[in-house]
């Protein structure tokens, strides 16, 4: 394989019980030609300390510190600090295999690609397993139909969404002028990727799963709230769509997946109001659900098109729900049923095997 240089870029906020462990995992790869550079977004940890001691044992890490700006502004930093030909992403809190380069290059040694995505290990700390979710065998594209199959097939199986398993041309980054948008979380990495994508010419998918992705609870997804989601839903939505057109991907498939995305998207949403931090009241979320969801034309379009189609238990309730079409009974439920998830857990995951099971009987 003949070496080009990687720039693994990795944004810091207070990670000094796992940034070592991250940059380590990179120390330790079989493919050797690389740079790392760490971005500290502002910690107030040890943080900084641990990176700069490890920058001293290799000439190959470089330290940049900003003040506290987001994961967006950090990775926004490492781009321009950037000197590799291809970049990769990797987030301070998760590590990599020892093949995790090697694995993302070997399709560049094929022919030329313009992104390569790989699977993700989604390790589970407190209950101690390991779920991969990723691709049956590497695939590589270079005309425009097989592109948009790998991109559906990447859509399909949540592969398009991080940056972090991903192989980046850094030319195409910057030729293109694509950044990670500002103040957008949680959706930056997703709007990133499908600008990323309208500007390439080839691509490739591998089965392998590198990247170690931890998860400390299974309600870790459950964190601040946040007041302009359903703006940001709105956004992504839009994002999503805007790829899918400028693709031609307007398969039956296709169709359904946007659909079953954008109300996962409404499901996301929903879940935001329950989060921590949120002061609304029943009638906030009454009014809320009945405007953005009950009158919503497009996710009364999405239900139709996803009429008979198996769906994740998040997205079956809110679909069921929908077709009651009574903004009362739909809030009085989600307040039930997260009452249940926080303060009955036990019931909670009763009733959703319940209804995972439903759902798979019905395929």
């Amino acid at each position: 394989m003949v070496n080009t240089l990687i720039s693994v870029i990795i944004p810091a906020y207070n990670a000094e019980k796992t940034i070592e462990k991250c940059v380590e995992s990179i120390q330790q790869q079989k493919y050797q030609d690389f740079e790392i550079v760490i971005v500290d977004d502002g910690s107030k940890d040890k943080t900084v300390m641990i990176c700069n001691n490890l920058s001293k044992k290799d000439s190959r890490i470089s330290v940049v510190c900003q003040k506290n700006a987001g994961s967006s502004a950090a990775r926004n930093v490492g781009i321009t600090r950037a000197k590799g030909k291809y970049i990769v992403f990797i987030d301070s809190d998760d590590y990599v295999n020892d093949e995790y380069l090697n694995k993302l290059l070997f399709p560049v040694t094929q022919t030329d690609i313009d992104i390569v995505i790989c699977g993700i290990s989604i390790y589970y700390q407190k209950q101690e397993y390991v779920v991969t979710c990723g691709f049956d065998n590497m695939e590589i594209a270079t005309d425009p139909n097989n592109i948009s199959n790998l991109i559906y097939m990447s859509c399909e199986n949540g592969m398009i969404y991080s940056p972090c398993n991903k192989l980046y041309k850094r030319e195409i980054i910057i030729d293109n002028s694509i950044m990670f948008p500002m103040r957008k979380e949680p959706i930056e990495d997703i709007l990133f990727n499908c600008e990323y994508i309208r500007h390439i010419s080839s691509m490739a998918v591998i089965p392998e799963c590198p990247y170690f992705y931890l998860k400390n609870d299974l309600e870790s997804n459950v964190t601040r709230y946040r007041e302009n989601i359903w703006e940001l839903s709105r956004q992504r939505s839009v994002a999503i769509q805007s790829l899918f057109r400028y693709w031609k991907m307007n398969s039956e498939d296709s169709v359904k997946w946007l659909a079953s995305e954008y109300i996962g998207g409404k499901s996301d949403c929903i879940s935001n109001c329950y989060r921590n931090g949120s002061n609304l009241y029943f009638y906030d979320r009454y009014k809320l659900f009945k405007k953005y969801i009950l009158n919503d034309q497009f996710c009364r379009n999405a239900v139709h098109k996803l009429n008979g189609t198996p769906l994740h238990y998040d997205k079956r309730i809110l679909v069921s729900l929908m077709k009651v079409k009574n903004a009362l009974i739909f809030t009085c439920t989600y307040d039930i049923l997260f009452l249940l998830r926080y303060q009955l857990k036990e019931i909670y995951y009763c009733f959703r095997k319940y209804v995972c099971q439903n759902n798979k009987n019905s395929k």
